[in-house]
């Protein structure tokens, strides 16, 4: 009888000791760029997770749902359908990344109040009060005397601003994300502090070698693969890849309010496992446009790569602008291949979601070359793909940018020395440092208009020449 009474007050104790044990499961995605098709595989997986596992869930994203995908893009409201399934999965928060101003700051103000979760971005200012309606952090408590902050930074490039057209971002105000995250501290109301930051790898790994705040950064912008946290000096690093391809995993075990454990599972989300079924009909209805089924033009051999597509890009530009030379982006170029068949309209859209004005600047040869040297400012190499004309890095023997040189064949300037260059306004107005000075004409005409015309002129699409010597990496940011 006392063996038996002892294990009853044993088992009693037991048991009050798995009480005290709690659990903080935190699922991450970043860069979703609008591609829709993973998201009901991603809530099965979430909610079979959450089920086994129990605790307290919170679902986030480190910014740029927008920009990639037609059936989000170019819906009758812009990015209305990732608003809606990401409600459905459903995400605690999200950050701003830089294309979350690619529709502009009314329809992003216009997404923000149609999500059921806030976008947080404590380096964004307001000229204008009432510009963009974003907190720069929330609490959330998910057990007595245990609150998380979850804090928001947004990516600026070199210009100070977000690496988006300048137009979309006026009236904001913009503070490097490492600034304003240097001056926090945790409260002792705070138990756990998450940064979600979509200042790309680099600058978030530098941050945790650097700063023993915050206690976590989820990140984005640079599309990183992390199979495994970066364990800075202070804290460790997440970053999930993109376009949903893999949802990253991080749960917290307490004991007391106290964490005692950290865990991470990283997973490449595969095709063909479960889904959940309401999702999964809402993606279905999003994608049943016909419009984007349109044929127009046949690819007779697969075009591949960032420079064989950006070199048609530019030639769109050209001959749809009757420009003298242009050049597109690589970073525009957000495709890698038009595979041999039918070219269907939503493949261009693929190709160039951002769909920006096209303008003819009048550029001396030494304004094209600064140009191309703010291009290797901001991208490292290669970045501006041309048509009409070439170009080419010269470099010392230490790799520093020595001279660029230019050969546009027949083409000659006008007799004030000038030629009229077609590009998107995004790279004539961040990039050029002294573009306010250059005269440019706004053609009417925008980058998706000029592809479709061209295509549908040239009828049948071959692997053409290019005309720089080294392939480009074309980041995705």
């Amino acid at each position: 009888m006392k063996n038996i009474i002892l294990s009853v007050f044993f088992a009693i104790l037991l048991n009050q000791g798995n009480a005290q044990t709690k659990y903080i499961n935190i699922f991450h995605l970043n860069d979703i760029h609008g591609r829709i098709d993973n998201l009901p595989r991603i809530k099965f997986i979430i909610d079979s997770i959450t089920k086994t596992d129990g605790g307290y869930t919170i679902i986030l994203n480190a910014g740029d749902m927008f920009s990639g995908n037609p059936y989000v893009d170019k819906y009758a409201e812009p990015g209305y359908p990732i608003i809606d399934l990401l409600n459905m999965l459903p995400l605690t928060a999200t950050t701003i990344g830089n294309h979350e101003f690619d529709y502009g700051i009314s329809t992003l103000n216009k997404r923000i109040r149609q999500a059921k979760f806030p976008f947080l971005a404590s380096n964004i200012k307001n000229a204008d009060s009432t510009l963009l309606f974003t907190p720069g952090f929330i609490t959330l408590k998910p057990y007595k005397k245990f609150n998380i902050c979850l804090i928001g930074v947004t990516q600026t490039g070199v210009n100070g601003y977000p690496d988006s057209h300048p137009d979309k971002v006026k009236g904001l105000v913009f503070t490097p994300g490492t600034e304003i995250l240097s001056t926090l501290k945790k409260s002792k109301k705070q138990q756990l502090c998450i940064v979600l930051s979509h200042m790309g790898i680099e600058m978030d790994t530098a941050f945790s070698n650097q700063n023993d705040f915050p206690d976590l950064i989820i990140g984005g912008h640079s599309h990183e693969k992390l199979e495994k946290p970066y364990q800075g000096k202070y804290f460790p690093v997440l970053q999930a890849g993109s376009y949903a391809k893999y949802l990253g995993y991080y749960r917290y075990t307490l004991d007391k309010n106290k964490i005692v454990a950290e865990d991470y599972k990283f997973l490449p989300i595969k095709s063909g496992g479960n889904e959940d079924k309401a999702m999964l009909e809402k993606v279905a209805e999003y994608k049943n446009a016909p419009q984007f089924n349109e044929v127009i033009a046949d690819v007779k051999a697969d075009i591949n790569g960032v420079n064989q597509l950006g070199t048609f890009m530019a030639m769109a530009y050209l001959k749809e602008c009757g420009a003298d030379i242009s050049v597109q982006n690589s970073g525009g170029v957000r495709t890698r291949t038009l595979k041999t068949g039918p070219l269907q309209l939503v493949k261009v859209f693929e190709l160039d979601p951002f769909d920006n004005p096209l303008v003819i600047a009048e550029m001396s040869q030494d304004e094209i070359i600064s140009l191309i040297m703010q291009s290797i400012k901001i991208e490292g190499d290669y970045d501006l793909i041309p048509a009409g004309f070439k170009y080419k890095i010269v470099r010392d023997e230490t790799g520093k940018v020595k001279n660029i040189e230019l050969d546009f064949g027949n083409t000659k300037p006008n007799k004030g020395g000038r030629f009229r260059v077609a590009l998107n306004s995004y790279v004539f107005f961040s990039y050029p440092e002294k573009s306010k000075k250059i005269k440019y004409t706004d053609t009417g005409i925008t980058s998706n208009d000029a592809l479709i015309r061209y295509f549908k002129s040239i009828k049948t699409i071959t692997p053409c020449e290019v005309m720089i010597p080294e392939n480009v990496s074309g980041k995705e940011y």
